[in-house]
């Protein structure tokens, strides 16, 4: 009975029709926290063009980042419409990754687009709202130079996968962890290590376009004499340096099964459960071919590729010592995780897996593949709606404190129609979010006169005056004292929250 009612689902082919179904709800599960107001830290400061923020990510070696987003987008994250460019562009990545994976079936291919775009790391990502259309172009990038590797045009494609760090250095990582993921379905399928060879030549050509771009973003900042920052330093040592960071993303991220204490508000036993059922089912399928292929070399091979993709999701963890690995940058992880879910899905609809319980495998699979897609589409609209929250409590915050600004201005005959120079002292974070783990704009050292800005544009973070406002505010109670707003002589004005005590 249940044969018959699967067969259907293996019989699915990919049309044009389907993609446009695919890309549907991937923008169903994305519109909410693309058209709800969520301003981060970063976000604050970064839509405020005066700022200059942007280029922060020049200095990072971010130049792809700066040139979509200030020149293309004008500092501005276009809500739903660019959110819906980024998503079609991430859609098209990861149908390239498909198509370098070698999926041969619609149901494995459907599946593996759900969800390698369908995931919370993404939606932790694109949270940053000047990402949505960059990142994606990173993995595009990335992605599209691998396939030209792969198909002998190593040329092309190390030049355009130069390009990806320049965008986003974690799309690197993305197209290393696809690559594993073909090695592995290559060594399965074929039963020779004969395709091995193009994925040899495929990891060459990301190393050399991860040097080329190095080599050509320090030549060009040297010559535009631009400086640097931290995140692009690298050094041999970076393993030892970074020990403690990758035993973290290992078994907080990438195998959190046995780590249920590395969960948090988003993450859940609810998404870990499903996520479990698929690898397990997947090593199952492994396990069944690899007993069935009889080659014990190709077996070792297999379980150390699959080794390797554990570690993939933050390989830059083992070059750069100076760079932070949040969730969002492990977006590598919804590869694998599409992977593992879509090879289970192509050994059974081609019948390779021979045994009588294959169909009951796939059935299992494919009921854990919608729980944690699912669970993920609920988890990242879970986000995005505590990210609103927080953001409401910032802002209604800040109108309070400006309208005592106003209030004490007032009082003091003082004019606030022109632009009004001002220092916030906020030492000590505070609960923003009524619910989840949602984080505060208001605290930031970059954001916290900024988003006063966004409230009233009249007024101006003045951080040159940082210091003697300090020294002024020695001694004053924090907010909502009514000593905690008051104007220097300079017309400065100054908003202590709280400070630490000296």
């Amino acid at each position: 009975m249940l044969s018959r009612a699967m067969a259907p689902v293996w019989r699915l082919t990919v049309s044009l029709q389907g993609i446009a179904w695919i890309f549907a709800i991937i923008v169903l599960v994305y519109a909410y926290p693309f058209i709800a107001p969520s301003l981060n830290s970063d976000d604050v400061i970064q839509i405020q063009s005066i700022s200059r923020d942007a280029l922060t990510f020049i200095a990072q070696g971010r130049w792809g980042y700066f040139i979509i987003f200030e020149w293309l987008q004008d500092n501005n994250p276009g809500a739903l419409f660019y959110g819906a460019a980024g998503l079609a562009v991430l859609l098209l990545s990861s149908w390239i990754a498909a198509r370098i994976i070698g999926l041969r079936h619609g149901a494995a291919v459907y599946a593996f687009l759900l969800v390698s775009c369908i995931s919370i790391y993404y939606g932790m990502l694109f949270d940053f709202s000047s990402t949505r259309l960059a990142y994606p172009l990173a993995n595009l990038a990335a992605l599209g130079g691998l396939w030209l590797c792969i198909n002998q045009r190593p040329l092309a494609g190390v030049l355009i996968m130069s390009l990806a760090p320049a965008l986003y250095p974690a799309a690197s990582q993305l197209a290393g962890t696809v690559l594993i993921c073909a090695a592995i379905a290559s060594v399965l399928r074929e039963g020779n290590l004969s395709h091995l060879k193009r994925f040899l030549w495929g990891g060459l050509g990301i190393i050399l376009s991860l040097i080329a771009y190095y080599l050509i973003t320090r030549l060009a900042y040297q010559l535009l004499n631009i400086a640097p920052g931290q995140r692009m330093s690298i050094s041999p040592l970076a393993a030892i340096d970074n020990f403690r960071v990758i035993y973290s993303l290992l078994g907080g991220h990438t195998f959190p099964f046995l780590c249920t204490d590395c969960l948090g508000s988003y993450r859940t036993v609810r998404w870990l459960l499903p996520l479990a059922a698929i690898f397990a089912l997947f090593l199952l399928v492994v396990i069944t071919k690899s007993k069935q292929q009889r080659k014990p070399l190709h077996s070792i091979i297999v379980a150390l590729l699959i080794l390797l993709g554990f570690f993939s999701p933050f390989a830059l963890a083992f070059a750069g010592s100076n760079t932070p690995f949040p969730p969002r940058s492990l977006i590598s992880l919804a590869v694998l995780h599409g992977f593992w879910v879509a090879f289970a899905f192509d050994a059974i609809a081609d019948r390779s897996v021979k045994n009588g319980s294959s169909h009951y495998i796939g059935g299992a699979v494919l009921l854990a593949a919608f729980l944690f897609v699912f669970d993920s589409g609920a988890q990242i609209n879970n986000f995005a709606y505590d990210k609103h929250l927080s953001t409401q409590v910032d802002m209604l915050a800040t109108n309070r404190i400006i309208s005592r600004i106003e209030l004490v201005a007032a009082n003091e005959q003082r004019d606030l129609q022109t632009p009004q120079p001002l220092v916030v002292i906020h030492d000590i974070p505070l609960q923003s979010s009524p619910r989840g783990d949602a984080g505060t704009a208001r605290h930031a050292p970059w954001s916290k006169e900024w988003i006063f800005r966004l409230a009233s544009p009249q007024l101006r973070p003045a951080p040159e005056t940082e210091q003697i406002a300090r020294e002024a505010a020695a001694g004053r109670s924090g907010w909502p004292s009514h000593e905690s707003v008051f104007f220097l002589d300079n017309g400065t004005v100054v908003v202590i929250i709280n400070q630490h005590e000296e």
